[in-house]
């Protein structure tokens, strides 16, 4: 990966995901009209993007440890299901930090969180004035990959599916699947960001449905599953209360403020 990559100007997706990794590519193709960068280093892609498209906001991913870039507002995303998990960071456990990073952050964000999940009334951590918001993310659709074309999540009901997953958590796509009343019978499941050969594909049972996830999605092209049928199960974010976190999150932007 080069220092600076451009992979969406707002308009077009210049790179795919063998030159920057299958998220950037993700994020560009879901935001269509916002440029999108990807690199190591996040000063120089800051600069970069106001250079090239007047950037005055920047949206870092997973950009809590990167010090040298000035941030108006951070942002920490906990797993509502998982938690701190056993409290230690990796490889022996869940976390990036020790929970006492907390200390450093605005907000916290409760991700994949259920239907009337509440936050706890303390997180350690966490300074107690410190607000939290719950970030459900919810099976929306299921879509085509050859042709493009979205349907209801009614047509995983009943069905003998096969799953192809190259996440973090596959175990989390099945268990979604099955509640959505999928049977899954088969599964190709590979390393988190595994870049997909045509070959990984070439043994899928062409009596079944297949499944993916979005993000893997962006590297398995069409031309790689002749007569298999393979769905993406789309998905969307859904804040409990997003027009109080939008508030609240340009309260504390400074627009136009020094990188």
């Amino acid at each position: 990966m080069r220092r600076v990559n451009v992979v969406s100007d707002g308009s077009r997706v210049l790179l795919g995901p063998a030159e920057v990794g299958d998220e950037p590519v993700w994020v560009a193709r879901q935001a269509r009209e916002i440029p999108v960068l990807a690199g190591r280093n996040r000063v120089a892609l800051a600069l970069r993007a106001r250079a090239l498209f007047g950037t005055e906001v920047a949206v870092l991913d997973d950009g809590f440890q990167h010090y040298r870039l000035r941030r108006d507002v951070d942002l920490v995303c906990i797993d509502a299901e998982l938690g701190f998990g056993n409290g230690h960071v990796l490889p022996r456990g869940p976390l990036r930090e020790p929970p006492r990073a907390l200390r450093r952050a605005h907000a916290v964000l409760w991700t994949r969180a259920a239907d009337g999940w509440k936050p706890p009334a303390e997180l350690p951590g966490l300074p107690g004035r410190r607000p939290q918001y719950v970030i459900p993310i919810v099976p929306i659709a299921v879509r085509e990959l050859a042709t493009g074309r979205a349907g209801s999540l009614s047509r995983l009901h009943g069905a003998r599916l096969g799953v192809v997953a190259a996440v973090a958590r596959p175990d989390r796509l099945i268990q979604e699947i099955e509640r959505l009343g999928g049977r899954v019978v088969d599964r190709r499941i590979f390393p988190d960001h595994h870049l997909y050969r045509e070959r990984d594909l070439a043994d899928l049972d062409p009596t079944l449905e297949w499944i993916t996830t979005a993000k893997d999605a962006v590297k398995i092209p069409v031309v790689w599953t002749p007569g298999r049928r393979l769905l993406v199960l789309e998905e969307e974010v859904r804040p409990v209360d997003e027009s109080r976190l939008m508030e609240w999150v340009l309260s504390r932007i400074d627009v136009g403020g020094r990188l």
